[in-house]
């Protein structure tokens, strides 16, 4: 039995093979020079907006920069409240486990202290933070369990260390 219809054999072993390209090869328009005149490809039809006066607090927007400045607390106020919390929760005279989970808690609140003089806490951080101590102070730890979730998955790397802290201070307060 023959079978007439088999494709032929080719050896990938050489450069001969890729004459023509090879199947996942990018195309070759994004090697070449491109000229500044060109526009940036896009899929919508108008024209992205132009810079300007935004409530965003923008470089020269002083509106808009001081609605930003106003929502931000202090870092002082921010201690403040954690000083607070650590109050409400040493006043508990907790025992064992949780013992342990208040003073690593300490430790950590002490990492964010040290940020905080430093000026290196972000402010979107420093909002929510505001939020959740707030929620704590007020015994709404379920509120304020919800509002560290998003917290913790988007500034883990650079604010882990002492939003671990926060953490058990959450867990303490529930």
């Amino acid at each position: 039995m023959t079978i007439t219809n088999s494709p032929k054999y080719t050896d990938f072993r050489g450069d001969h093979h890729a004459a023509s390209g090879h199947w996942n090869d990018p195309p070759k328009a994004i090697f070449k020079a491109q000229k500044k005149d060109d526009a940036l490809p896009t899929s919508s039809p108008s024209p992205p907006p132009k810079a300007g006066k935004g409530k965003l607090g923008l470089k020269g927007d002083r509106e808009g920069a001081a609605v930003l400045s106003e929502s931000i607390p202090a870092p002082a106020e921010v201690k403040a409240m954690v000083q607070r919390v650590l109050t409400l929760l040493t006043e508990r005279d907790l025992k064992g486990m949780d013992k342990r989970k208040l003073d690593d808690a300490t430790k950590k609140m002490d990492i964010l202290f040290a940020r905080l003089d430093k000026g290196e806490v972000p402010n979107p951080v420093m909002e929510e933070l505001d939020s959740i101590l707030k929620d704590l102070e007020a015994g709404n730890g379920t509120e304020a369990s919800q509002r560290f979730l998003p917290l913790m998955q988007h500034y883990v790397e650079s604010e882990g260390k002492w939003l671990l802290g926060l953490k058990r201070l959450i867990e303490l307060r529930s």
